[in-house]
């Protein structure tokens, strides 16, 4: 089992009913079908310490082809909801795995009927509601990564998510031969599982990080942790550039009041001074530099004093 993400929902055109209706009794016509596209499963190392082999994904996405989407795994006939109707293998070099291979990924065309019963479905789908997919399918092997024998057997002595000399033991699925089903989840064991697009992904992935940053031991970090991460980082980089701008018109700011009030305090003195205050504190110290002088006594001060001389007047 391995899990994976839904895409985005698509227009079939002339090419995809030709290959839905292969699947149905009656040729369907595109305004009767909802199709969404999907990635199955990666080459990325998922929260179970597994990895699918690289090579074995151009088997996974042929088997595929056809497969039913079913609820949490249940292969009951009542809990079949799609169909895939195409799959293909999508690498993109520009992105590096944990493991340090190109980002490859099981990138699957699956269709809905737009029938009553369907609506909730789609429109969960359509909402980010119903995202997280996983697989089932038939492996032959479970190799570790450390001494190459099959994990939990005698010959392995090595556990999956331990270090050994330096590098994480984990398990590489190789020899797939069969495909069941695949499923609507809850809990995915691939991190990046999910909406690619989603408002809220960002913020999801980024506490999470935040969170297993904070935590004890190695930290593994998925492609899209990774992207996410660089992205927040880069914008962060111009706020600071952004804020450092205005502390330093700030800064230019007070130090012109200064100058303008005659103050005895030299410019000078007082630059070195302000770069240790805060943005606030700034804000204050200038704020205090504009406010007009007042008078030794003030206009009460005068008018009692007057009225006090007049009691005396001859």
């Amino acid at each position: 089992m391995s899990e994976g993400k839904i895409l985005k929902s698509l227009t079939p055109g002339e090419r995809e009913m030709e290959l839905i209706n292969t699947y149905s009794r009656r040729a369907l016509a595109p305004e009767e079908v909802y199709c969404f596209s999907l990635v199955l499963c990666d080459n990325e190392l998922d929260r179970d310490f597994e990895q699918f082999a690289t090579d074995q994904l151009e088997a996974i996405a042929a088997l595929f082809v056809g497969k039913t989407g079913v609820f949490d795994h249940d292969p009951s006939a009542k809990n079949q909801c799609a169909r895939i109707f195409r799959c293909a293998v999508s690498t993109d070099p520009t992105i590096k795995t944990t493991l340090g291979e190109d980002y490859s990924c099981v990138v699957a065309e699956a269709y809905i009927p737009k029938t009553e019963g369907n609506l909730e479905l789609i429109e969960q789908i359509d909402s980010g509601i119903k995202k997280e997919v996983s697989l089932s399918c038939a492996v032959r092997q479970k190799l570790c990564s450390i001494c190459g024998y099959e994990l939990d057997s005698c010959e392995c002595v090595h556990k999956k998510g331990q270090i050994y000399g330096g590098s994480l033991c984990y398990g590489v699925l190789s020899g797939i031969y069969d495909a069941y089903e695949w499923s609507f989840v809850a809990v995915p064991a691939q991190r990046g599982a999910g909406v690619i697009k989603s408002k809220n992904k960002e913020g999801e992935i980024l506490d999470s990080v935040y969170k297993r940053l904070q935590g004890a031991g190695e930290v593994t970090l998925t492609h899209n942790d990774k992207a996410e991460l660089v992205s927040y980082i880069e914008r962060l980089k111009s706020l600071s550039r952004d804020g450092e701008e205005y502390r330093r018109s700030l800064i230019d700011e007070l130090v012109r009041l200064n100058v303008l009030s005659k103050s005895s305090l030299p410019p000078k003195v007082l630059r070195s001074v302000s770069e240790r205050m805060t943005i606030s504190e700034l804000k204050a110290f200038s704020a205090a530099y504009k406010q007009p002088p007042q008078p030794q006594l003030s206009s009460s001060s005068t008018t009692e004093g007057s009225r006090g001389c007049d009691e005396y007047s001859i």
